[in-house]
């Protein structure tokens, strides 16, 4: 009977609203929010990075900072766009991160950085041709 009130005829008439979730343009973030299976991937290959870590020593460590900071500090200077620098550093920590996974990360880390800096400075080049061949064909367009 205490159901019947004036509380649940609003509530018909009026049913109550989850809270609104801002949205991504609002937050400027990326639409898809991670599943559970990206979260549980996410903290395995965390917690075998750290592992990894605690694996070297104090001097294999400090050996593997040197020799990121020297390979990455000599490919940025053979390349000279800015735009193409934030890929190869990222590509420079992806590559530390998946050799210090390895047994011998100062071994894999050379081969893997110089396969991925190249892969980004040629997936940069690829992206300036198709921007400048497509300044080009509107170029003509407007003039006409």
């Amino acid at each position: 009977m205490h159901g019947t009130g004036l509380h649940s005829a609003f509530a018909l008439r009026f049913p109550l609203l989850p809270p609104r979730r801002p949205s991504s343009r609002e937050l400027n973030l990326a639409v898809a929010r991670p599943t559970r299976s990206h979260v549980k991937v996410w903290a395995f290959c965390n917690m075998q990075a750290i592992e990894a870590k605690a694996r070297m020593d104090n001097g294999t460590a400090t050996r593997f900072g040197v020799l990121k900071q020297r390979l990455l500090l000599q490919r940025l200077n053979e390349v000279p766009d800015s735009a193409t620098h934030a890929l190869i550093i990222r590509q420079a920590n992806e590559a530390a991160f998946l050799s210090c996974l390895t047994l011998y990360p100062l071994l894999t880390f050379p081969c893997l950085f110089e396969e991925r800096a190249v892969a980004a400075t040629e997936q940069a080049r690829r992206q300036g041709r198709l921007y400048w061949n497509g300044l080009e064909l509107q170029a003509p367009v407007r003039a006409a």
